[in-house]
């Protein structure tokens, strides 16, 4: 049976990691995220689980699901090319991917899927 170890949240201005780059001091989000980092590296979970908004990356106005498993191998972003972030690669783990979306769905909740995920700058 899985075990939820940690849940946390972060801010994610589009421009965070820029700033963070180029200050002469450290910045309050930068502790943050390094508190953080550090509850995620204690709690050593066997999986991520990543909830966040889309921003109009992979949906619009006539097709934006309450909510959308990921059910790809690995996802790139940031998509914004205007986003001053490095690109990144996050990996999926499909089997629960999978195992959640049926789990979901058995129980009469509302889920879409997606084999592909563009990322924005929010994760």
């Amino acid at each position: 049976m899985a075990k939820i170890v940690l849940a946390a949240g972060v801010p994610h201005p589009p421009r965070l990691v820029k700033e963070i780059e180029d200050s002469q001091e450290p910045l309050k989000s930068e502790a943050m995220f390094r508190q953080v980092r550090q509850h995620v590296e204690k709690a050593e979970p066997d999986v991520i689980i990543e909830v966040d908004s889309d921003h109009f990356v992979n949906f619009f106005y006539n097709n934006v699901p309450a909510f959308c498993l990921g059910l790809a191998e690995e996802s790139e972003g940031p998509q914004e090319i205007w986003c001053p972030m490095p690109q990144y690669t996050v990996k999926g783990h499909v089997p629960m991917a999978q195992d959640l979306l049926s789990y979901g769905i058995g129980s009469n909740f509302d889920l879409a899927a997606a084999h592909e995920l563009r990322l924005d700058h929010s994760i």
